[in-house]
């Protein structure tokens, strides 16, 4: 049968009987390939062939002379795995929250086994990081991706896996919608007494993951109506200053209201505030 052959998938090899010798002639050479599957049979004394699955399998030769007596030889296939994994039905949502995760599945096939599967997320054009996938059952895995708290745009992730062989497929990149849905937290720092007829200024502290816009702050009191004015920001602290008419017969009530750079509304609720 000759001497053992290594090949990768799907490579043509030779069988090749030919030493085979008898003291007549030989009428027949069977060779069989015994695979997990199911078995190869092919005749001649030199077959060309391949096949498709990786592995170990033995060859049989059997020869047959004229009268009909038969004698056999073997050799050892060995067939290099070289196809990747199939990475399918890619579950991810369409957006995502800041400061959230957000979850990724997939199935991963192979036909000799996965190793490894693994996420690369790109914030917008910054750079990348990877991400291990989890099997959460036979050839389904998972992971789960927290959006930076500060990120708003578009990211995008590609999925790769690798079999027992380093046989290595990735997938091309998808995109998830980051947006922002937290809005402005504001604390308010006012301290002293407002007096009418004089300048007070009322200031606050307001923080936020993507930035703050703008703020104002909404002022009334009995018989006296809403004025708003938009406030000066120095760092965190957002500061203005208003006049508290001379014929304010009691306290003033006011609002402290913030947007961030996508829109978010964040509110103090309403402050009264004593008028001497």
């Amino acid at each position: 049968a000759g001497e053992d052959i290594e090949v990768d998938q799907r490579e043509g090899f030779i069988l090749d009987g030919g030493d085979s010798i008898d003291d007549l002639w030989i009428a027949n050479w069977t060779w069989t390939i015994d695979l997990v599957d199911g078995t190869i049979t092919s005749y001649g004394e030199t077959v060309a062939t391949a096949v498709d699955a990786a592995g170990e399998f033995d060859v049989v030769l059997v020869v047959r002379d004229v009268v009909g007596k038969t004698s056999s030889d073997s050799l050892l296939l060995i067939v290099h795995d070289i196809d990747p994994p199939s990475i399918e039905d890619i579950v991810a949502p369409a957006t995502a929250t800041t400061g959230e995760s957000f979850t990724i599945d997939c199935t991963v096939r192979d036909n000799t086994g996965v190793r490894d599967v693994w996420v690369v997320v790109r914030l917008g054009a910054g750079g990348s990081k990877s991400f291990n996938m989890t099997r959460t059952s036979p050839g389904t895995w998972s992971v789960d991706v927290a959006v930076p708290d500060s990120f708003v745009g578009t990211l995008t992730y590609s999925i790769g896996a690798v079999d027992v062989h380093t046989n290595i497929h990735s997938t091309g990149y998808r995109s998830i919608t980051a947006v922002d849905n937290d809005s402005p937290v504001i604390l308010p720092a006012i301290t002293g007494n407002a007096t009418t007829g004089d300048a007070f200024s009322l200031n606050c502290t307001i923080v936020d993951n993507t930035g703050v816009r703008n703020a104002s702050v909404d002022l009334w009191a009995d018989g006296l109506d809403l004025v708003s004015t938009m406030m000066e920001q120095d760092g965190t602290m957002w500061s203005a200053i208003v006049t508290i008419p001379s014929d304010t017969g009691g306290p003033v009530h006011l609002v402290f209201i913030a947007f961030d750079t996508t829109g978010n509304k964040g509110s103090s609720g309403m402050i009264t505030l004593p008028v001497i």
